[in-house]
């Protein structure tokens, strides 16, 4: 951005971007939106790799420190996608609305957030 210069524009949701995480390798940006996908984008060429499907609006993303998992979250749901099957591993249904999510450092403990507080989830493989 020292120029000021725009890299590309990524077209393909149809409602507004929620949430954005780059993969720890920094080859693969992940997008949430309130169409209900989270679509992965390779960052070379700015080409979709994938959208995958939630049943409501999607507001939050993160890579684990791994990249093999992507975490998401949804109108009360977290989700666990394996990156490189494009699977839904695992699904946890908080029962509160959720504004987003991490992965600490750890690779095994995730922290959800939203309206009904902070949630700390154990991730066993």
């Amino acid at each position: 951005m020292t120029d000021g210069t725009q890299q590309m524009v990524l077209t393909g949701h149809t409602e507004l971007v929620t949430s954005r995480a780059f993969s720890p390798d920094g080859t693969v940006l992940a997008t949430t939106s309130e169409d209900r996908t989270v679509r992965l984008w390779r960052i070379t060429d700015g080409t979709l790799l994938v959208a995958l499907t939630h049943t409501n609006w999607v507001n939050g993303c993160a890579f684990a420190p791994d990249g093999t998992l992507l975490a998401t979250t949804s109108e009360g749901i977290v989700r666990l996608w394996q990156v490189a099957t494009q699977r839904c591993h695992c699904a946890l249904r908080i029962g509160h609305a959720l504004a987003g999510i991490a992965w600490h450092p750890n690779g095994t403990t995730l922290c959800a957030v939203g309206g009904a507080g902070v949630h700390l989830l154990t991730y066993v493989p």
